[in-house]
């Protein structure tokens, strides 16, 4: 997957903005579950309009608080979408 979503980012200009929030947010939960956050939380950070924000919002709060860092960014994903604890919980992420 990580391989994968670097070859989208290469090709820069040639990705729509959307195509590459996306690969940068499936390349940061691969890193996530590396586990290597600090790669993980970067990415994330570049994943700013993907339509799923409030998962990437959540993902890095999770990366940063496994890291050993306090955040804000769980209070944000919830600000966008109330349920996202719980959604994100299905999915094995605590």
């Amino acid at each position: 997957m990580i391989a994968g979503c670097a070859k989208v980012l290469a090709r820069d200009a040639g990705e729509s903005e959307k195509n590459r929030a996306g690969a940068h947010r499936s390349r940061g939960v691969a890193y996530h579950y590396k586990p290597e956050y600090d790669r993980a939380i970067k990415d994330l950070d570049e994943a700013k309009g993907d339509p799923r924000l409030a998962s990437s919002f959540y993902l890095r709060g999770v990366s940063k608080l496994t890291r050993g860092d306090g955040t804000a960014d769980n209070s944000a994903a919830s600000a966008i979408q109330g349920d996202i604890a719980e959604r994100m919980e299905k999915h094995g992420v605590k």
